[in-house]
């Protein structure tokens, strides 16, 4: 994992140490707690990225159509 996954703003700070606590309330042990917290953590970053690629992978295909329909009506 590299350094840019581990920096969290405020918010997700806040939002981990609630999740951290009710865990706790429920007695679930610290080591399951940091496995869930990752394992969510992880997933919401590839959810994120792959949200991300839709994007530009979307705004690529309008510009390569956008291109080859122009050049089609200048012939």
């Amino acid at each position: 994992m590299d350094n840019s996954l581990l920096s969290l703003t405020h918010e997700q700070q806040q939002a981990a140490v609630e999740e951290i606590q009710k865990l706790m309330a429920q007695g679930i042990s610290a080591e399951r707690q940091f496995k869930l917290l990752l394992i969510n953590y992880v997933t919401n970053i590839k959810y994120w990225r792959n949200q991300t690629m839709n994007k530009l992978w979307t705004v690529l295909a309008l510009t390569i159509t956008s291109h080859y329909s122009f050049a089609a009506l200048k012939k």
